[in-house]
């Protein structure tokens, strides 16, 4: 969900309208689920960060260039509809969890 647009009421309220989006299916959402549960089944490393590495490497052997781009010209965007988008920013890492970006650099 998010926020389209807001305004303020005569009584000083404030009225937002936002909007939901959901996947057509939840395929991504359950193949995390059950990586997120193998994840905390184990002590060692989790799934994914060999699933990354696999896939690192595959695509550092294609003739394109999927490094990731710099933090200062990393951007994400959102799709608003039709063949609009909006840029966005990153989600913040919650206090006291460590920023994933530099700990697993993917090259």
């Amino acid at each position: 969900m998010y926020c389209d647009g807001a305004k303020v009421l005569e009584n000083g309220a404030y009225e937002f309208e936002t909007k939901s989006w959901g996947p057509p299916d939840l395929n991504l959402q359950n193949i995390a689920l059950k990586l997120k549960e193998q994840g905390e089944e184990k002590d060692g490393p989790t799934p994914w960060v060999q699933y990354m590495s696999v896939g690192s490497a595959k695509l550092a052997a294609q003739e394109m260039d999927f490094s990731r781009p710099g933090e200062d010209t990393d951007k994400l965007y959102m799709s608003i509809g039709g063949s609009d988008v909006i840029e966005v920013s990153h989600p913040v890492a919650p206090d006291g969890s460590e920023n994933v970006r530099s700990v697993h650099e993917l090259s």
